[in-house]
């Protein structure tokens, strides 16, 4: 298991590489791995979480569905999407309210507007503390 700093510092990088888009992208075991990891540190619960995929196949839904269970102990809410602009063929959501197995988040309650404010913030704090840790082993 990652440190929590760790686990910051591996989704910082992926948010800065997909911001523009307002997508957390878990498009790839590896992405949904570093986002999945960041989410159990900082103590979201899974219960909280959907991914939505784009016209995914069974063998897609399948991983996901592994992947997230190993991670987090319960199996994810996943809702279709519609392919967009700067869409991945997965991303994740979180939503400000419990989502009851088997129903759709609505979309007032996935707004990630708040999650970018944090993020920023999380990648300024990891920042600075990796500044700080170079400083030190310079000095």
């Amino acid at each position: 298991m990652h440190s929590s700093s760790e686990a910051t510092r591996r989704a910082c990088e992926a948010w800065r590489k997909q911001r523009f888009a307002g997508y957390i992208d878990v498009s790839t075991p590896a992405l949904l791995q570093c986002w999945l990891t960041f989410l159990v540190a900082a103590g979201v619960s899974a219960c909280r979480l959907v991914i939505r995929m784009v016209d995914p196949s069974e063998a897609e839904v399948q991983r996901m569905v592994d992947h997230f269970s190993a991670t987090m102990g319960s199996v994810p809410a996943i809702d279709a999407s519609e392919a967009g602009y700067m869409r991945p063929s997965a991303y994740l959501q979180i939503s400000s309210k419990d989502i009851p197995y088997g129903a759709t988040a609505a979309p007032a309650a996935v707004n990630m507007a708040g999650f970018c404010a944090l993020m920023l913030t999380a990648c300024v704090r990891s920042a600075l503390i990796q500044k700080n840790a170079e400083v030190e082993v310079t000095v």
